[in-house]
């Protein structure tokens, strides 16, 4: 529980510094974040919070390398693959449970810009094809569940702009129909929220 503590401790200061500050700031305690986080994977290899762990913290040290805006080089696509892995792992364990599955779908969004940021773009489509299976699943099981759904819009706004990229248009622009429904349906629920609305605006402007 100490070493878990410890980590999070670090992964809490590594966010403050990536949202308020410079981004290099929160390569320090993202760091020991990860060095925390796999000491604790060793230490409790079957201990599913471990698992997690491990793959939340190899993943953002993915996004903080792509934030960054640094390239993408052969650490990161382990970090990537491993993180998915792990998260993969964790499901398999735990079936029943959405949250895992919604998580897993974003990790291999994050894998999916690795490899597009490696020039593998059909890879990089094929990856993003499966988080949006996920997301899928995940919001069919627990349709009350607004993070799911949140998530789901997410999915087939990154799965339009690589059909975009590619030059695929038809398959595009059922992506996009899909993800401002999603997106309207979210802000209709609460008037007052002004990000799911600029969401409405900004996809429905690409229309």
């Amino acid at each position: 529980e100490l070493q878990f503590q410890l980590g999070q401790t670090h992964y809490y200061i590594g966010s403050l510094y990536f949202k308020e500050g410079p981004a290099a700031e929160a390569q320090e305690p993202m760091g020991r974040y990860l060095e925390s986080a796999l000491k604790l994977l060793e230490l409790e290899p079957e201990n599913p919070k471990s698992v997690l762990e491990a793959s939340y913290a190899l993943i953002s040290q993915v996004g903080l390398r792509i934030r960054s805006r640094g390239g993408v080089d052969t650490d990161t696509v382990e970090k990537a693959e491993r993180a998915v892995n792990l998260m993969k792992q964790a499901r398999m364990d735990h079936p029943a449970d959405v949250e895992i599955e919604g998580n897993y779908s974003t990790t291999l969004a994050w894998l999916a810009d690795v490899y597009n940021r490696s020039c593998d773009p059909i890879r990089a489509l094929n990856v993003r094809k499966h988080a949006l299976d996920l997301a899928e699943e995940a919001s069919r099981e627990a349709p009350m569940n607004l993070e799911l759904k949140e998530v789901l819009a997410q999915r087939k706004t990154g799965v339009w702009r690589y059909h975009v990229n590619l030059g695929q248009l038809n398959d595009a622009e059922k992506q996009l129909e899909d993800a401002i429904s999603l997106y309207s349906e979210l802000a209709n629920l609460d008037p007052s929220d002004q990000e799911h609305h600029a969401d409405v605006r900004y996809l429905t402007k690409r229309k």
